[in-house]
C-alpha cells in the first residue's frame, strides 16, 4: 500500500518507505494497444475525501469550456468534461466518465469510475479507470495507468509508468447537506450608483441597479433572493469575523460585478437553488449552490465552488482554491497505521509515479 499527502496536486509528504510500497521504474517510450501489460493487482483501493479537499465539487456533472484554469482538486458525482487548452493544477475524481479535449493539462491524478478519453497533445498524471481508456496521439501520461475493461493508446502517446489491467482505485463521492435557509420580510432595493451598508440579519429580496456598492460586515445574512446589476461592488469587511450570505432560492450577479473581501476572514455565498455569475466577474469568495452553479466567460474566482447538481465554467474562467493544510507528523503516522488496516487512500491525489 502507498500513502501520499498532496496539497492540490503537489506532493508535500511521502510515506512510502513506512509501508509496503510498490516501487515503479519510470520510463518514457511510445505505447500502443498491442503492448504487453503488467499483472493485475489483487484488489482496488477506495479513495476517501471530504468536501474541503476540493476547489470544485459537483454532485453531478462538471464541465469546463476552453482555456479554463483551476488550481485545486475537482470532484464530480457524474461525468467530467474539460475543454481544450485548459489547465487543472490538481487531481480529478469522478464516479462517471472523464473526457479531456486537446492540448489540456491535469497535473495530478485522474480517478474515474467510467471510461476515460484523453485528447491529442494533452498531459496528465496517473490514471485509474474502472471502464475503458483511450489515449490520443501525442498525449503524455506522467505516471501509471490502471484500467478494468479495454485500453487503447496511439503509438505516438507517451506513458511514463506501467500500464495495468486489473482493479483501478475508485473514489467515494462526497456531498454537502442542504440545511434549508430561512429569510425575512423586508425587501432591499438600490438604485444606480448608490452606496449602501447592510447590517447582518434576515431580509426578503435584494436587488441593486448597475454600478452600485453594497457593504457587508461580519455575521450572517439571510435572503430569499439576491440579484445585483452590472458593475455592482460587494465589499465584505471580515476583519472582525466571517461573512456568510444565505439565499433560500437564487444568487444572480450581472457582468463586471465584484465580490471583495477586505479582511482576514472568509466570505461565503450559499443558495438553495442556483448561483449564476455572469461574465467578467471578480470574486474573492466561495460559492455554494445546492442546485446548479455557472460561472461565465472571463470571470475569476478565488475560493471554493460547490454545486449539488451541475457545475459549469465558461471560456477563460479562472478558479483558485485555498491550499490544504499539512498534517503534523504524529497525525500522519497515526493515519498510516489506520489506513494500512482498511486500505483507504489519502484524501488527496495518490502518487503513482
Amino acid at each position: 500500500m502507498r500513502f501520499s499527502v498532496y496539497c492540490f496536486g503537489l506532493m508535500i509528504f511521502s510515506a512510502t518507505s513506512l509501508v509496503n510500497a510498490r516501487v515503479v521504474k519510470l520510463h518514457a517510450q511510445p505505447l500502443c494497444h498491442s503492448r504487453s501489460l503488467a499483472p493485475a493487482p489483487s484488489h482496488a483501493t477506495t479513495v476517501l475525501t471530504s468536501v474541503d479537499d476540493f476547489t470544485i465539487l459537483a454532485g453531478r456533472t462538471f464541465s469546463a469550456n476552453r482555456n479554463v484554469s483551476v488550481t485545486g482538486n475537482i470532484g464530480a458525482g457524474s461525468n467530467v468534461w474539460l475543454g481544450s487548452s485548459s489547465t487543472m493544477r490538481g487531481s480529478i475524481y469522478t464516479t462517471g466518465r472523464f473526457s479531456i479535449s486537446q492540448k489540456a493539462t491535469v497535473t495530478g491524478s485522474v480517478i474515474a469510475k467510467g471510461n476515460v478519453n484523453i485528447g491529442q497533445s494533452s498531459t496528465l498524471g496517473p490514471i485509474d479507470a474502472s471502464g475503458n481508456i483511450s489515449i490520443s496521439r501525442r498525449a503524455k501520461i506522467h505516471g501509471d495507468v490502471t484500467y478494468a475493461s479495454r485500453y487503447w493508446a496511439s503509438s505516438s502517446a507517451v506513458i511514463d509508468g506501467t500500464v495495468t489491467k486489473g482493479s483501478p482505485d475508485v473514489w467515494q463521492a462526497v456531498t454537502r447537506t442542504n440545511p434549508g435557509f430561512s429569510y425575512g420580510s423586508g425587501n432591499l432595493s438600490y438604485g444606480e450608483g448608490e452606496d449602501n451598508t447592510i447590517a447582518p440579519g434576515s431580509y426578503n429580496n435584494l436587488w441593486s441597479n448597475k454600478n452600485s456598492t453594497i457593504r457587508l460586515s461580519a455575521g450572517t445574512y439571510n435572503f430569499r433572493q439576491f440579484s445585483v446589476g452590472k458593475g455592482t461592488h460587494i465589499i465584505a469587511d471580515t476583519s472582525s469575523g466571517d461573512v456568510v450570505v444565505n439565499m433560500a432560492t437564487n444568487l444572480w450577479a450581472d457582468q463586471k460585478s465584484t465580490f471583495k473581501n477586505v479582511g482576514s476572514g472568509s466570505l461565503t455565498f450559499q443558495a438553495g437553488r442556483s448561483i449564476a455569475l455572469s461574465k467578467d466577474i471578480l470574486a474573492d469568495a466561495s460559492f455554494i449552490s445546492f442546485g446548479n452553479l455557472g460561472v461565465n466567460t472571463g470571470s475569476a474566482v478565488t475560493g471554493q465552488l460547490y454545486a449539488g447538481n451541475n457545475l459549469w465554467l465558461g471560456q477563460n474562467v479562472q478558479v483558485t482554491g485555498s491550499p490544504a493544510g499539512v498534517p503534523e507528523p504524529a497525525t500522519i503516522l497515526f493515519l498510516i497505521v489506520g489506513l494500512y488496516c482498511c486500505r483507504v487512500k489519502s484524501p488527496l491525489a495518490k502518487g503513482k509515479r
